[in-house]
This record gives C-alpha cells, structure tokens and sequence, in this order.
C-alpha cells in the first residue's frame, strides 16, 4: 500500500490503493489562536494507527538498509579474515618468497601494508568495545570480531543499534 503525496502523480490502476491508503488518512481538526478561536490557514493532523502504518509502509530503502545484507554476511567476513591470514603468512613466513611465488620487495610491501591494517584492526576493536559497552551489548564478542575482520563488524554493530532504534 502507499500514501499519496503531492509530488504522487496518478495511474490508473493506483486507483484501488488511492482508496484503501485514504481511508487511514488523518482527519483534519482546526487549529486555532486567541484572536480567532477555530480559524486559521493551517491544519494538524490527528495521529492514529493507520496513518503511522500508511507512512510506514512508504519508507524509501536507505543507505543502511541497503548495505545491511552485505554488511552481515558472513561469508564476506570470512573472507576478509581468510585473505589476512594468507597476508599475514606471505608477508612473514618467507615461504612465498623462497619458493618463488612473491618476490622480496613484495614481502616488504606486504609487512608494511599489513602492519597498517592491524593498526586500523586495534582501532576498530577499540570503536567496538566502546560502542557495546555504551548499548548494553556483550563487550568481548564484538571486540574479538572487531579485531579479526575489521570494519565490517562494527558498521554491522551499528546499523543494528540504528535498526532497534527506529523499532522502538
């Protein structure tokens, strides 16, 4: 079902939910001022349920809500914490290089990026600990997650802390 705006323009066959979305729509009660009780230009609608749930049901698809199945995939998350741990193996292992399949300017490369990447894992590990902590939320599995994969787990952290929000 959705509610008609003024920018809606009409179809057809929108006719049928024109009518049911109409029917929820809030009557109009006068608001008035000292001078003139009961007159004047502008109107506040009443609230009631089926108005909420006809707004409600015309929400556009956000951002969050539009990242939040990427966000918690957790085959994506494995694989970001697969591709550290080869990272991690190539760059200070010195296998890869012996047996030819990275050079050693490419092990440098990879110790120095990846040094970079755990700094940027302890600060999110950190950002998660806090924001757990601040939302009644258990401290250790987000920390823990944080610092293994990254990024991922605390937007993932976030976007459900937005998502019992806006259901509250």
């Amino acid at each position: 079902m959705q509610c008609v705006t003024k920018s809606h323009r009409f179809q057809p066959n929108q006719y049928e939910r024109l009518q049911k979305c109409a029917s929820a729509l809030p009557r109009l009660k006068p608001r008035g001022n000292a001078g003139h009780p009961g007159y004047t230009h502008r109107y506040r609608p009443r609230q009631t349920p089926a108005n909420q749930a006809c707004r409600a049901s015309n929400l556009p698809v956000t951002l969050p809500t539009a990242i939040q199945p990427l966000v918690s995939s957790k085959l994506l998350q494995g694989s970001v914490t697969l591709a550290l741990l080869a990272g991690i193996d190539a760059a200070w292992s010195g296998d890869w290089s012996r047996i030819g399949v990275i050079s050693k300017s490419t092990e440098q490369f990879l110790q120095s990026a990846l040094t970079a990447v755990g700094g940027w894992h302890l600060l999110m590990g950190m950002c998660a600990y806090i924001i757990a902590s601040q939302n009644g939320r258990p401290e250790l599995p987000a920390t823990a997650k944080a610092l293994a994969v990254g990024t991922l787990p605390v937007l993932e952290l976030i976007l459900e802390i937005q998502a019992e929000d806006v259901g509250q």
